[in-house]
């Protein structure tokens, strides 16, 4: 009978809502599904009304668990990246269009050239590809002309769902800035970016610090909900940043790594910078950012690979399939950019490759050359930071779906060389409580709440024979794969976005 505190993620494929005690004990969780749909090849959209139908179904596991009068904050994370655009009565314009989609290569191609990917890289911290909303704005403005005149107001996810929450439609920075929209540096709208849009920075939400209010609980959502009307509700920030919360990498010792929907490698850092190796966003600890290094298509690989090749099998048969595979999986090596190239080098229309192929190859081969690439990736990417940043953590904190894979977990470890502490599995989740304690006051900072929260599950070291193996099949093979490829896997990328038509 103790005092609780929910954390919502609301992320890419699901909503869930976790009830932490003050000790970051999981004490109920509860969880709904979100559909994406793909219109078109490279597309991806979402029907918004879905966020607040998954958030309330998922709070409304938890409310039949604990008692709510014992609720003492909500803190709210959400996917990043995606937005919605509104008219002057708050009524969607069109469906979301989510941080994956990649519709706006031309636009992203011709604001480079226009814009600067420099001067867009200094103010936001991010490179100008397909990810940020800035060039889908740019698309909707070219390819949905009276929609987009119509525009009054453009929300991120943690904004909708905040107006859903307590009434008023308010966003955080940490999350805010994902757009593509903001100054990071600042933490404020740029009235550069939006002028090159052609709209007033009035469009956007009012932004609030990580771990600072939203509001309170409003008497609708109460009953939507089953929490009591009137309980705070506190902003996290954006999924990536309030994980590195949650899995407790407050430093430069450890990466924290969420392997979700995508791969997020990240690093905080105490000052503004910006480069190559990382995007920079706003961190959820006081004066910090988060460097990330983010493969776009992550546990969405595996996802795909279950659904298209392994009909019939789970990924806890694949699982068990792929023990008896050999590190290495006898010369076949993936490249996983299903979804594009982000870091070291920024390249949104390139595609994934398996290599290597023999007739001893089976499904099993294939599906662990997919979590082989990816650690690979990870190495490729903290080699990136190693060498620009001159830090050497010795640990990875990782967590996410994929982080419930032994074998996957173990392959991170042997490639990377590193120690793996294996966090919380809704570390999000967790990350967002530990913000809504420092805005109630149980804990002074977010640095002593995660550090009084946190309770890592394993540590997985590397194993030295395999580790051996990896080191090789990386240097020798993996690392120079992509530089002699990139041409064609790039041009391939660019075929399938410009001849997406069905049937042409």
């Amino acid at each position: 009978m103790g005092e609780y505190l929910i954390g919502i993620d609301c992320s890419t494929q699901s909503t869930k809502a976790v009830a932490w005690d003050l000790q970051g004990r999981a004490i109920a969780e509860g969880r709904a599904p979100l559909r994406v749909s793909h219109p078109a090849p490279g597309w991806a959209e979402q029907d918004p009304a879905e966020w607040w139908e998954s958030t309330a179904a998922a709070l409304r596991q938890v409310a039949a668990t604990v008692d709510a009068r014992r609720v003492l904050a909500v803190g709210l994370a959400w996917q990043r990246e995606t937005f919605l655009a509104l008219d002057a009565d708050w009524q969607p314009l069109r469906p979301a269009i989510l941080w994956l989609d990649q519709r706006a290569t031309r636009e992203a191609a011709e604001a480079r050239q226009d814009f600067g990917a420099e001067r867009f890289l200094e103010i936001t911290g991010k490179q100008l590809d397909t990810t940020p909303s800035f060039v889908k704005l740019l698309w909707m403005r070219a390819q949905e002309p009276e929609r987009f005149r119509r525009v009054a107001h453009i929300l991120d996810v943690g904004g909708y769902l905040a107006g859903q929450l307590t009434g008023e439609a308010r966003s955080c920075t940490a999350g805010g800035d994902s757009l593509g929209l903001m100054g990071t540096a600042r933490g404020a709208w740029s009235e550069d970016l939006m002028g090159y849009l052609g709209l007033p920075t009035a469009v956007l939400p009012a932004v609030v610090p990580p771990g600072a209010p939203l509001g309170r609980l409003s008497s609708e959502a109460a009953e939507a909900t089953g929490l009591r009307a009137s309980t705070p509700v506190v902003a996290a920030g954006g999924d990536g940043q309030v994980f590195a919360v949650g899995a407790h990498a407050p430093g430069r010792d450890a990466f924290s790594l969420t392997v979700g929907t995508s791969l997020v490698l990240g690093l905080h850092w105490p000052s503004y910078r910006v480069g190559p190796a990382y995007r920079t966003m706003a961190g959820c600890y006081p004066d910090s950012f988060l460097l990330e290094a983010v493969l776009r298509a992550g546990a969405d690989i595996v996802r795909w690979f279950v659904q298209d090749f392994a009909r019939g099998q789970s990924e806890e048969a694949m699982e068990a399939a792929i023990s008896n595979v050999p590190a290495g999986c006898l010369g076949l090596l993936t490249v996983p950019y299903w979804k594009g190239r982000m870091v070291p080098t920024n390249a949104p229309l390139a595609r994934g490759v398996t290599v290597g192929w023999s007739d001893y190859h089976t499904q099993a081969h294939f599906y662990r050359s997919i979590l082989e690439g990816m650690a690979y990736e990870v190495r490729l990417c903290i080699e990136s930071y190693e060498r620009e940043l001159g830090v050497a953590p010795s640990e990875i904190h990782m967590g996410g779906g994929g982080a419930l894979s032994p074998t996957w977990r173990q392959i991170m470890a042997d490639v990377s060389g590193k120690e793996v502490v294996l966090s919380a599995a809704e570390s999000t989740a967790l990350g967002a409580a530990m913000l809504a304690a420092t805005a109630i006051g149980a804990y002074a900072t977010a640095a002593e709440a995660s550090a009084a929260m946190y309770r890592p599950t394993l540590r997985i070291a590397p194993r030295p024979q395999v580790a051996a193996l990896y080191d090789g099949l990386y240097r020798d093979y993996y690392a120079q794969l992509y530089p002699l490829l990139e041409p064609i896997l790039v041009a391939l990328g660019r075929q399938a976005l410009e001849n997406n038509t069905p049937g042409r």
